[in-house]
């Protein structure tokens, strides 16, 4: 709505000619500026996701129609002007050369997340023959939410990312992603996909269950919770054999990728202290085998160069994130 509303011009809102007096007509951009002046509790929202940066249109539109005291239902004449001015210091504001710079910065980090898995998954892909993905989720029990705080759920996330391999068979692992999240539904949780060699895949049902220990009972002592994503009712998920052959499996990588990396449209969660919300491991030193699998090595495009240095593999202390 918001973006809309920035590039709309002229008036949405005009005393109706005929009619009901003290009545109004309005576009359909103009009811859902309504609706959404009416219907969101901004700081109900604020309470909830306090761990979180809104986005600059989230907060632009907090500032400007936080004096504008009526229902969409009961909006009269008088109102007309007063809404009209509202939707006008919105655009002059969003269209600032200040503002862009500060909706440019909001999402710059998420394209650097994308581009950098990109590069990350190419180069795995160009290593193994074949990768095995396994999709996690990492939370915590209801009973557990209201004691836990910030500095926890990050050394559990420090920890785990730590000991994980410790518990999988010699040889099995290759790679890993993950963001952090944050919902009322679920609380604070990870989404991680751990890549195998594809050799080993007759070992991924015992490692998720190696993981899933590793989490539930090592790390958070019971506080925690394991899903494993690679169930059947999720589709395109990641999870299963990539091979160089299978376009349905790649296409399914992508969209991880995609979704691992994508902006947040509303609200951003910050963890304090500068912790990332986005990590993964180091590529592999192992030598590159079957230069000829080009389907396999390419099936991501838009990121042509390597990186100039590969993010080393998680350690005790985080950098701060871009």
């Amino acid at each position: 709505m918001m973006t809309k509303l920035i590039r709309s011009e002229g008036d949405h809102f005009r005393k109706a000619a005929t009619g009901k007096p003290r009545r109004i007509r309005s576009t359909g951009l103009g009811k859902s500026f309504l609706q959404s002046v009416t219907n969101t509790d901004v700081e109900k929202v604020r309470f909830h996701f306090h761990y979180h940066e809104f986005n600059p249109l989230f907060d632009l539109f907090d500032r400007q129609t936080s004096g504008l005291g009526f229902a969409a239902t009961m909006i009269c004449d008088d109102d007309v002007d007063v809404c009209n001015a509202c939707i006008s210091a919105i655009r002059a504001e969003a269209r600032s050369k200040i503002f862009r710079k500060r909706l440019n910065d909001h999402d710059r980090a998420a394209r650097k997340n994308h581009a950098s898995f990109t590069r990350y998954a190419r180069k795995l892909c160009s290593i193994y023959s074949a990768l095995y993905g396994l999709r996690i989720d990492l939370g915590y029990r209801q009973q557990y939410w209201s004691s836990m705080a910030s500095r926890d759920f990050v050394a559990h996330r420090k920890q785990f990312l730590l000991n994980f391999k410790k518990f999988l068979p010699e040889g099995l692992f290759s790679g890993y992603a993950w963001r952090l999240e944050f919902s009322e539904r679920r609380f604070v949780n990870a989404h991680l996909i751990i890549f195998v060699d594809g050799r080993f895949a007759h070992e991924t049902v015992n490692a998720t269950m190696a993981l899933k220990r590793c989490w539930e009972e090592t790390v958070t002592l019971g506080k925690g919770l394991f899903i494993d994503r690679g169930l059947s009712h999720y589709q395109y998920n990641g999870t299963g054999k990539i091979a160089d052959h299978d376009r349905a499996a790649r296409e399914s990588l992508r969209q991880v990728i995609t979704s691992m990396t994508m902006p947040d449209r509303y609200i951003k969660l910050t963890v304090p202290e500068n912790h990332r919300t986005f990590g993964k491991g180091a590529v592999p030193k192992k030598a590159a085998i079957n230069r000829s699998k080009r389907l396999l090595v390419e099936f991501i495009p838009g990121v042509d160069s390597p990186p100039a240095r590969q993010e080393q593999f998680v350690t005790g202390v985080d950098s701060p994130q871009p």
